[in-house]
């Protein structure tokens, strides 16, 4: 009985077979991972000059990749991958990776007697820069899941063609490509026990790498305090609706904005409340003395209720 054929092409997709080496197995195992040319329902800059891989190895890293097109296939050179997380997103890990490796532009020489102020960070920066500090991983790779997709961005729509045009020409040769064959050990994922054993290892982490990272975490939140301080100072040298400027001791802590507004909308209610009386000298003075004649008429009252109390004990009527 003869084996069922696989097309080369599945509609717009190119069926590329590859050969993984199962050890466990002791055989090994056909695969195929279907490409077409990038075409998503909102294009980016990116999108001219990429590839959509779809049912791609659940071991693949961005090494096996480039490997693959590059050197395998002969085809474009690779500039960035994108792997598609499990909840649908994309992941931007990859892009950090690349821009880590490039040299950093060098900055030109500062003329001498001219001293450069440092640029200060805001606070919403430094808790983006926050947000980004998490433990290590307990794992030495990621694992993606059964047909998983990635994305591959070339240099140019040329590699893109170029690399498109080979996967074609692979997928019609009878013999499969041998998935990460010639590729450097330290380069391949870790599988099996040595994956297992490289988790156990990482879930134990040194104590100075724990101590390393707590200590620049609790450094960038100074500076978030820091600079929430001096967010905080900037708006109380700001003048307000009246045009005046509050005077006060500075505080060691951050003042909140919440707790702020609300004391300021306190000050400014008991001083509506208050208005401009008292402002003047005339003023206090017709208030001292209406309420010493109020003091004086009060005397007077209970002065008559004491004599109408006593005449009355003394069986005479009161004069009224």
């Amino acid at each position: 009985m003869s084996k069922e054929k696989v097309p080369h092409e599945v509609k717009d997709y190119v069926a590329l077979p590859v050969t993984l080496q199962c050890k466990a197995l002791g055989k090994d195992v056909k695969h195929y991972i279907y490409i077409k040319v990038s075409e998503p329902d909102v294009p980016d800059q990116d999108t001219p000059r990429s590839l959509f891989l779809v049912n791609i190895p659940v071991t693949t890293t961005e090494a096996q990749l480039r490997h693959l097109f590059a050197t395998q296939l002969s085809g474009g050179h690779v500039q960035h991958v994108h792997f598609a997380a499990r909840d649908g997103r994309v992941s931007a890990s990859s892009s950090a990776l690349i821009a880590t490796s490039e040299p950093a532009v060098k900055e030109p020489p500062s003329t001498l007697g001219k001293r450069k102020r440092p640029a200060q960070t805001t606070p919403a920066e430094i808790d983006t820069k926050l947000s980004s500090y998490s433990l290590p991983s307990a794992y030495p790779s990621a694992l993606h899941g059964t047909g998983s997709t990635a994305i591959v961005v070339f240099l140019d729509r040329t590699s893109r063609d170029q690399s498109l045009r080979a996967c074609r020409k692979a997928a019609k040769s009878s013999k499969p490509l041998v998935w990460s064959a010639g590729l450097a050990a330290d380069k391949l994922p870790s599988v099996g026990a040595t994956r297992y054993q490289a988790h156990r290892q990482l879930t134990f982490p040194p104590r100075a790498d724990l101590l390393a990272l707590a200590n620049d975490f609790m450094s960038t939140y100074s500076d978030l305090e820091a600079a929430r301080a001096r967010e905080s100072a900037k708006r109380r040298a700001e003048p307000d609706e009246d045009g005046f400027i509050t005077v006060t001791r500075g505080s060691r802590g951050v003042v909140k904005s919440d707790e702020a507004e609300a004391i300021k909308a306190k000050a400014k209610e008991k001083l509506d409340k208050a208005g401009l009386q008292n402002f003047y000298r005339w003023q206090m003075r017709e208030k001292r003395r209406e309420e010493q004649g109020a003091l004086l008429r009060q005397f007077d009252e209970e002065r008559r209720r004491v004599t109408d109390m006593r005449q009355r004990r003394r069986g005479v009527m009161p004069e009224r």
